[in-house]
């Protein structure tokens, strides 16, 4: 039986406040996407924000199901994009992000179980 499930709870503190996720795994479109940014490196200050900020955007507003526990000037935020357009709010993208890519591959527990893809020679 297989452990996918389609979506996810993720917790974490941030800024005083503990926030709860309900995430969506990435779909094959949103994973390449994220590994196109991370290939392109950070040449110049500002590369790896400016990337992170655009598959922030991309990718979030997909993913994200819901969002409790974080709050602006004491109101609550339940919409990921109120935060998408915050530089403020980068690190906790980044830590969504990578929750996500995380999450979204089988670990290797599943990977030793699975029995490979087709033509997979290393299986055998």
């Amino acid at each position: 039986m297989s452990g996918f499930t389609p979506t996810v709870k993720y917790e974490l503190d941030f800024d005083g406040d503990h926030v709860v996720f309900e995430l969506r795994r990435l779909k094959v479109k949103h994973r390449a996407q994220v590994m196109r940014a991370s290939d392109k490196g950070t040449a110049l200050p500002g590369d790896r924000e400016a990337l992170l900020s655009d598959s922030a955007k991309a990718i979030l507003p997909e993913c994200v199901v819901s969002m409790t526990g974080l709050t602006i000037a004491g109101q609550p935020v339940v919409d990921i994009k109120v935060i998408l357009e915050e530089s403020y709010f980068l690190p906790l993208m980044d830590k969504v992000l990578a929750e996500l890519m995380r999450l979204s591959l089988p670990t290797e527990v599943d990977a030793k179980n699975s029995e490979g893809l087709p033509g997979d020679a290393s299986k055998g």
